[in-house]
């Protein structure tokens, strides 16, 4: 690994606090420029495995509660924007990081670019270039 890309990693994972549940007023979701730099770092990192990412848009946003899934926290989802969704975004994939459960388990930011590269495995391109979700 170059050491840029080393200086990359660690600029971008370090020092990331999630939000206050004060902080998302009303809203459910906030968009995170710091997640969006873990995003870029990850994909530059690992080429073979998210290269062909790097021509899509991804958002990345702080989900205000992560709610369970079969009992399990849940501490990110990525998902494909769809319906009323599109009218605010042309983003191809959403990577939305669970603020409550971040908080909860103080996680630092190895654990919390641990939580993003997992999200980032299930973005993904089909033989026709066009953007996929990966099941589990």
């Amino acid at each position: 690994m170059s050491p840029t890309l080393v200086e990359d990693r660690i600029q971008a994972s370090s020092l990331i606090f999630p939000p206050q549940d004060t902080e998302f007023g009303n809203a459910d979701y906030l968009v995170s420029f710091d997640l969006d730099r873990i995003v870029e770092s990850l994909i530059k990192q690992y080429p073979q495995q998210f290269g062909q990412l790097a021509s899509f848009e991804i958002l990345s946003v702080w989900k205000r509660k992560g709610g369970k899934r079969h009992g399990k926290d849940t501490l990110g989802t990525c998902s494909r924007p769809s319906g009323l969704a599109t009218a605010y975004t042309a983003a191809d994939f959403v990577i939305a990081i669970s603020a409550d459960h971040v908080r909860e388990r103080q996680l630092n930011g190895r654990d919390l670019e641990s939580v993003v590269y997992h999200e980032l495995c299930h973005a993904g391109v089909n033989e026709k270039g066009n953007p996929v979700l990966w099941p589990h």
